[in-house]
């Protein structure tokens, strides 16, 4: 289990870092392996949105995270 959570991890990283081709060619291979591990689960994107600061200097602040969830 810790390998799965390694990779959607990467992924968050990978996200930012590639083009979207690419991290869309490194989405497909993580999700092959996942359908390998646990059959009947997919990858989906948990979206982060929250507040920084306070008062005058508060802003959004957000990212993107990889969960699991079962295929419907």
């Amino acid at each position: 289990m810790n390998n799965i959570a390694q990779m959607l991890l990467a992924l968050d990283d990978l996200c930012y870092a590639l083009l979207q081709d690419e991290y869309e060619q490194e989405r497909t291979k993580v999700a092959s392996q996942i359908a390998l591990f646990l059959p009947g689960f997919t990858i989906a994107y948990a979206v982060e949105l929250g507040t920084v600061g306070a008062g005058e200097n508060i802003y959004l602040h957000g990212g993107v995270g990889h969960v699991l969830l079962p295929c419907a």
